[in-house]
């Protein structure tokens, strides 16, 4: 069985309402992806979500609509099915948990594309 792991896609809209996504080193290999994790026990799957944005990206917001984009991804070696729910950030903080492990960009769409490590996010970017 494969695992599970939740997390967001982090959208800014900026005055002009162009849309950026805010995106997140990984601790290992540095490569660009969003922030996820596994379920925290006794928080539903959404709360596990928004709670990693929070100590992985310093982000708060909300979860945007209801249907989350699910794809297949290796992670740590292991092969894991990402559920990611669609967020609107409202907050960047200064300072969160990970902030020394990783790097935070905001950049836009066309550029995320780009940069994101899994194929499966490219093609929906």
């Amino acid at each position: 069985m494969t695992e599970k792991q939740y997390g967001v896609l982090p959208f800014i809209s900026d005055s002009k309402s162009k849309k950026k996504v805010v995106l997140i080193s990984s601790c290992e290999n540095k490569k660009w992806i969003v922030p996820k994790g596994h379920k925290i026990n006794k928080r539903s799957k959404r709360d596990t979500a928004l709670q990693e944005a929070f100590e992985e990206a310093g982000i708060k917001g909300y979860i945007k609509r209801k249907k989350p984009l699910i794809f297949k991804i290796k992670s740590h070696g292991e092969k894991v099915t990402l559920v990611l729910y669609f967020m609107k950030v409202k907050e960047l903080l200064l300072l969160w948990p990970e902030k020394n492990k990783r790097k935070r960009k905001i950049v836009k769409l066309k550029k995320a594309k780009t940069m994101v490590t899994w194929q499966k996010l490219r093609d929906y970017l």
